[in-house]
């Protein structure tokens, strides 16, 4: 088996361990890896139905930088805008930072 191959069949089983512990983060970074080895063997179509709905399950923290690893390759896959327009996060300074309901919860 070549090192690709190795590679491929490594990251298949991490995603599915991933998977059945719900590690999502785990998930993604193995999606993200494996996504990459696909797209360099020209297999573009495949990485990007891998990827994308790994990334489409965050709702959040897209400023974190493995969720800007992962838009990134979806942009330079040629994604679909669909499957990688996901709304960034607002700046640190636009959010409230000590909401009125924080108070009630803390003291």
């Amino acid at each position: 088996m070549s090192a690709a191959g190795a590679a491929d069949s490594a990251l298949r089983r991490a995603i599915d361990i991933a998977r059945s512990q719900k590690a999502l983060l785990f998930e993604l970074r193995a999606s993200c890896d494996l996504a990459q080895l696909l797209g360099d063997v020209d297999r573009i179509g495949e990485a990007v139905a891998l990827l994308a709905p790994v990334y489409a399950t965050f709702a959040e923290g897209f400023g974190f930088p493995d969720l800007v690893e992962v838009r990134m390759l979806l942009d330079e896959l040629g994604a679909p805008l669909a499957t990688r327009d996901v709304p960034q996060a607002p700046p640190l300074g636009a959010r409230q930072l000590n909401p009125p309901h924080a108070n009630k919860i803390y003291g």
